[in-house]
């Protein structure tokens, strides 16, 4: 029988964030796509240009992004295997995502230069959480 790995605090910290993370982005995909009308007022031209004109294939890649990095933070909570495999789901439809932003639109235009630096931070925290639950899956965490 195996020995069971009790998770540090760190573990549970980091579990936590990347839920309040993801919970945060199905909270923007609903803001910004389900009901625009919210968003409308908030925001300068250019940015509702963009936001009303993108393809549905990117609006779809958001939500995969979101939706199985939400669900990755809880199965890594749960300590469960598969959380490697939403969160590689997730970070690859953010790459999807980032890939259209890069080639279509000039970022700093639309969104300033905080707009890149979350930009940035949101591809750091996938390939963060890619990694941070391959290991704990690798040292017996998840299970």
């Amino acid at each position: 029988m195996a020995t069971k790995i009790k998770p540090k605090r760190n573990y549970w910290i980091i579990g936590a964030f990347a839920f309040l993370w993801y919970f945060v982005g199905i909270i923007v995909l609903f803001r910004e796509n389900i009901v625009p009308e919210f968003v409308i007022n908030e925001i300068a031209d250019i940015q509702l240009d963009f936001i009303i004109n993108k393809p549905a294939w990117v609006v779809f890649a958001y939500g995969l992004y979101a939706i199985f990095g939400l669900l990755g933070s809880i199965t890594l909570l749960a300590q469960r295997k598969i959380a490697y495999f939403l969160f590689l789901i997730s970070f690859i439809a953010s790459m999807v995502r980032l890939a259209y932003n890069i080639i279509t639109i000039n970022i700093i235009d639309v969104y300033g230069k905080v707009g890149v630096a979350l930009v940035i931070v949101t591809l750091f925290i996938s390939i963060f959480l890619l990694i941070f639950s391959r290991s704990a899956k690798k040292v017996g965490i998840l299970k």
